[in-house]
């Protein structure tokens, strides 16, 4: 915008800082490849005049930097009515304030944007179209800029004719409300009169909340939602196609080996976990997190809970992975949206999620272990009947069960081959899989082992109690299906109702976030359900 456009902008600027009245506070804002406050808030029209006259067109167009700025000095300014007169082409190329920012800032400032949208080569009339219709305000079109005074006069007049009165009446239960309202002084008086009905007064059986008009239109938070989604789904991929470079697959006499060669080092390194991988920066990155993680105590926690899910990391691994994991979603969320709560709480998902996914493995492991457990121990006993001793009986039940019984017990035959007692071994073995009734075998066996008797004949008993345990599970299970199933919609209608309304109705639900009220209600509601929730598990779980 140069030459007679400029010159006809700032006559008109100044023609509408003349309309205004004495007290209008009137702030000047000039953008070109930055915005600049020209003028800040003051009622000298002179003063406000000269600095319009003072602009120069030069640079580019940061219409939303303009808008931020704007928006910053209005909420500091203390004024209770405020509105955006923007003038530009729309051809926004420089801005580093991303548009949605903007209109958010805008519309919880509540602050109505007239956009004079003057055609120019780089004229772009959908990003003022959006502007206004997105703030409550309104757009006018200029063809040429000796039409930009009397678009001016009629933004001038509306704010003018624009009167917010607000009264706090004790009448809250009366049904119809008359207004009397006289405006003006001396002889210049304006007589005002009006009635409605009360919108908070509740009638009998009519009391309930005014019905919600549900919008058709998509809120822009799905979009956003959207947008994490795919960001979320890209950075897994990237973590992927990591570890798909950069773990090989072992050949099968690598995988035979690889419990000695686990249990040689941890003999060897005082079961520390040294990385071997050959590309150095990979290794040096293991080094420093395995380093930092083993001081704190991260790495032998992270090795019981890998070893009790049979999944085949390292700790350093899985402690890696796992910060890459929360780390490189959770940039890109901060990048992308410049939320920090929604990133804080973006990464304490992503911790949880790990972790949650470990334990479950971890659990379904534990319940396959304990269903193929009866079988086994039969197995054991059948053994040595036939003359089998303890290790061979082990070693064939290592080669005829299915994991998880065969890898353990193709772990306890390494370990007596590397010199362990079997007492030892088969101990170290029930501590991993935390097996109660595992445990009791254990137990039988070295109790046995001390005082002697017949130990298929032993470990037939134990087989029977295992198995008459789990009958009566199963039962118990059936019979509190009901109250389980109850306990799960219980638990989840909250959610549900909450994600429903957020859909249909957002303005509604957002007081709960917005307000410290809400935030309260949302806390005490948490904690509520965190008590229900432990105490519907307790009523359904019952002990054998």
């Amino acid at each position: 915008m140069k030459g007679k456009p400029i010159a006809d902008a700032k006559a008109a600027a100044g023609h509408f800082v003349r309309l205004m009245g004495s007290d209008d506070q009137i702030s000047v804002i000039a953008f070109s490849s930055k915005p600049n406050l020209v003028a800040d808030y003051n009622s000298n029209k002179k003063r406000v005049i000269n600095s319009i006259n003072a602009i120069q067109a030069s640079g580019e167009t940061a219409v939303y930097d303009a808008l931020s700025l704007a928006a910053r000095q209005i909420k500091t300014s203390g004024l209770k009515q405020n509105y955006i007169v923007l003038l530009s082409d729309g051809g926004d190329t420089v801005s580093r304030t991303k548009p949605l920012i903007c209109i958010d800032q805008l519309r919880a400032l509540k602050v109505p944007v007239y956009t004079i949208a003057l055609k120019s080569p780089e004229f772009d009339i959908g990003t003022l179209e959006n502007i206004s219709s997105q703030s409550g305000g309104k757009l006018l079109q200029a063809i040429n800029s000796d039409e930009l005074n009397p678009f001016y006069s009629r933004i001038a007049e509306q704010i003018k004719n624009n009167i917010e009165i607000e009264y706090r009446s004790p009448g809250f239960d009366t049904k119809d409300i008359d207004l009397d309202i006289t405006i003006g002084q001396g002889s210049k008086l304006l007589h005002i009169n009006a009635a409605y009905q009360n919108p908070t007064f509740l009638d009998g059986d009519k009391a309930g909340d005014p019905p919600v008009r549900i919008k058709p239109i998509v809120d822009n938070w799905l979009a956003r939602s959207g947008i994490i989604l795919v960001a979320f789904l890209t950075s897994s991929l990237f973590i992927y196609g990591v570890i798909a470079v950069f773990t090989r697959q072992r050949s099968l006499l690598k995988q035979q080996m690889g419990m000695y060669e686990q249990i040689w080092s941890q003999a060897q390194n005082g079961n520390k976990n040294e990385p071997s991988d050959t590309n150095p920066y990979i290794s040096k990155a293991l080094g420093v997190i395995g380093y930092l993680a083993e001081k704190r105590g991260f790495v032998e926690l992270a090795r019981v809970k890998l070893e009790q899910a049979g999944l085949p990391l390292r700790p350093v691994e899985y402690i890696f992975f796992h910060a890459l994991i929360v780390l490189v979603p959770s940039i890109l969320l901060q990048v992308l949206f410049s939320k920090l709560a929604l990133t804080l709480l973006f990464i304490i998902l992503l911790t949880i999620l790990p972790m949650l996914f470990v334990q479950v493995s971890i659990d379904r492991r534990k319940n396959r272990f304990n269903e193929m457990l009866p079988d086994t121990i039969s197995m054991l006993a059948g053994s040595l009947r036939a003359g089998y001793s303890m290790l061979q009986a082990i070693s064939l039940a290592s080669e005829e069960s299915k994991p998880p019984i065969s890898d353990e017990f193709k772990r306890v035959l390494s370990e007596t081959r590397l010199g362990l007692s079997i007492e030892v071994a088969l101990n170290k073995m029930a501590a991993r899989v935390e097996s109660d009734d595992f445990h009791w075998m254990v137990l039988a066996i070295n109790i046995q082992r001390e005082v002697g008797g017949n130990l298929a004949e032993i470990l037939d008993i134990v087989a029977k109690t295992i198995r008459e345990r789990e009958t009566l599970k199963r039962q118990i299970k059936t019979l509190t299906a009901e109250g389980r199933l109850s306990s799960y919609i219980l638990i989840a209608l909250p959610f549900a109702i909450t994600a429903i309304l957020l859909v249909i109705n957002p303005g509604y639900m957002s007081l709960l976030f917005t307000n410290v009220l809400g935030w309260i209600m949302a806390g005490v509601a948490g904690i509520l359900m965190i008590i229900g929730i432990i105490w519907m598990r307790k009523i359904v779980s019952i002990e054998v």
